[in-house]
C-alpha cells in the first residue's frame, strides 16, 4: 500500500533478486548487491549465505559482481573477488572506509557505482 507521503506498507513473500542487475552495452553481465552502515565498519557477513552463492555462480559466468557500500554516507563499489577474501585483502572481516578509498565512488544525487566498471580487472 502506497501512502501520500512516499511511504509504504509492504510484506515480502518471496526471496528477494539481488539489488541490482542487468546487462551493460557490449553484454556483459552485472551482479550486484547493496549495503549500508552508520557505523565506523560494514562486516563481511551482511551479505547472506544465499546471496553470496549467487554473487560467487554468477562471478563464474563471467559477470562484473561486486557489493554496492556505504559507510556512513561514502559510497564504494567492492569487487565481490575483494569482498569474498576480505580478510586476506584487509587483515580482518569487516572494512572502513579509509580501506577502501580505492574503490570509492561518486554520489552526485545518484550512487554512480558503475564509474568503477570501466577500470575494473578479474
Amino acid at each position: 500500500r502506497k501512502y501520500q507521503n512516499g511511504t509504504f506498507l509492504g510484506q515480502f513473500i518471496a526471496k528477494a533478486e539481488p539489488d541490482y542487475h542487468g546487462t551493460l552495452s557490449g553484454g556483459r553481465s552485472i551482479y550486484f548487491e547493496a549495503k549500508s552502515t552508520s557505523t565506523k565498519r560494514l562486516k563481511q557477513d551482511v551479505v547472506t549465505q544465499e546471496q553470496k552463492k549467487k554473487l560467487d555462480a554468477h562471478t563464474v559466468l563471467g559477470a562484473y559482481t561486486g557489493v554496492c557500500a556505504c559507510i556512513q554516507y561514502e559510497f564504494f563499489f567492492i569487487p565481490w573477488d575483494v569482498w569474498r577474501h576480505m580478510g586476506e585483502h584487509f587483515g580482518h572481516k569487516y572494512v572502513t572506509a579509509e580501506e577502501i578509498q580505492s574503490y570509492r565512488v561518486v554520489y552526485n544525487g545518484a550512487v554512480m557505482f558503475l564509474d568503477y566498471a570501466r577500470d575494473f580487472k578479474r
